[in-house]
């Protein structure tokens, strides 16, 4: 009887980490460990929950769900691909008892959580994080789950060769990432007084004249980078001026009916026409040059962020991550950040030397650099949160980029080349 080997895919490295993310959440802040009270407390410490509080449960676990059913797609393909067993239609029966396994899972995971915390000074036991921890793994499996048809829809598309499949998912997921961090704290509220104030505000800091110079610059090599990064899985126009363009109209949008933040910066909207004016000319020169030219624009929006200088003193460096110690939505929105600053490094590095390790090592050591550099600019805290969520991002990408299947049939194109598909229409593209 012959032994069948595990299938194990990238994306299970991915809910790992997920996992291991989870516990750090949830154990960091431990305090004084004392269980003599836990029976009695055991989910009845809190009966009630901060907004934020309910968003960073709702947003850890939403990733996880989603994860998990990523995950069991690709097991399933990967299943089918080598032939290990017969495929079988998926029966709404066999789809609700995996979506039950999952969702069991992360709520088995919550509650076990939940439980060590009642030993634990610092943290509460709560049936609410419970409630929104199961909730949103719930939103992420079913949302998965949904959304991946139209993703095989992309795959089977026969003028998309493999390689590029995988880096225009890299660049989506990245460009999903900025847009999290853009537009937190994520609830919005349909009031036109609102957005008339925040669009008033808007035009008082235009009209004021007074422009953040570090702002500019990352403003400006963040909308640089995303147009560039869309451009680097094809030669169409349309993705990186279309693709940029929604961008920027969903997240300005959703920031003009946000209560209670920053309104729109005149520091955006300046430097927004300016990119996309690059971005088109720069679509006529070679891959190569577009990722390189990625690669810089994501370095400048990240250099602008870390080096900015603040208001206190300057700190030793903090050997721990101190990513979610305060405001969970703080938390998240750095996650984010680095999390895509990470994935359009190795994404453009891919294109311009075909390897992924390499570039994941370079976008983890430039964000500790940036925090050594910050040991010496008043009013920054140095730490280790950014390091790690680079180094997160960057292995998600790395992970999907390398991930391949098992089929009979032509070896996959090891990079993208300069060269266009024979089969794609010269209307639809840009010649270089």
């Amino acid at each position: 009887m012959s032994s069948r080997r595990p299938i194990i895919h990238w994306m299970d490295g991915t809910v790992l980490m997920l996992i291991f993310g989870i516990l750090y959440a949830s154990l960091a802040r431990y305090g004084r460990i004392d269980c003599s009270n836990a029976p009695e407390s055991m989910l009845r410490e809190s009966l009630s929950i901060s907004g934020s509080d309910a968003l960073g449960n709702v947003f850890a676990y939403l990733l996880l769900g989603a994860a998990l059913a990523f995950a069991h797609a690709q097991r399933l393909a990967l299943a089918h691909d080598n032939s290990q067993r017969a495929q079988r239609p998926n029966s709404a029966a066999r789809e609700l008892a995996s979506a039950a396994w999952a969702i069991g899972a992360c709520m088995l995971l919550s509650l076990s959580m939940e439980a060590v915390q009642t030993c634990l000074s610092e943290r509460l036991s709560s049936a609410w994080d419970l409630f929104y921890n199961t909730s949103g793994a719930a939103l992420g499996w079913f949302g998965a789950r949904a959304v991946q048809p139209a993703w095989n829809l992309v795959e089977q598309r026969p003028t998309m060769r493999p390689q590029q499949v995988k880096l225009l998912a890299v660049v989506l997921v990245a460009a999903l990432g900025w847009l999290i961090e853009d537009t937190a704290p994520w609830v919005p509220r349909l009031d036109a007084m609102l957005m008339r104030a925040n669009l008033k505000a808007t035009w008082i800091a235009f009209a004021t004249g007074r422009l953040d110079a570090w702002r500019l610059i990352g403003h400006g090599g963040e909308w640089l980078a995303l147009g560039l990064a869309l451009s680097l899985p094809r030669r169409d126009a349309w993705l990186p001026v279309v693709g940029l363009s929604a961008l920027a109209a969903l997240a300005m949008g959703w920031r003009l009916m946000l209560p209670g933040t920053m309104p729109l910066g005149p520091e955006s909207l300046l430097t927004l026409p300016a990119a996309l004016l690059v971005v088109v000319v720069i679509l006529r020169s070679s891959f190569r040059t577009r990722a390189a030219l990625t690669l810089i624009a994501a370095i400048v929006a990240v250099s602008a962020y870390q080096l900015k200088p603040g208001l206190g003193l300057t700190m030793p460096f903090q050997w721990r991550i101190q990513l979610l110690q305060g405001n969970p939505i703080a938390g998240m929105q750095l996650a984010a950040f680095f999390g895509w600053f990470g994935m359009t490094v190795v994404a453009a590095g891919k294109v311009l030397s075909g390897r992924t390790l390499v570039w994941v090592i370079a976008a983890s050591a430039i964000t500790a650099l940036l925090e050594w550099c910050q040991t010496m600019i008043p009013g920054r805290t140095a730490d280790l949160s950014p390091t790690f969520m680079t180094l997160a991002g960057a292995g998600l990408a790395a992970g999907m980029l390398s991930a391949s299947r098992v089929v009979a049939g032509p070896k996959d194109t090891p990079a993208i080349d300069d060269k266009p598909a024979p089969d794609i229409s010269r209307a639809t593209r840009i010649a270089s």
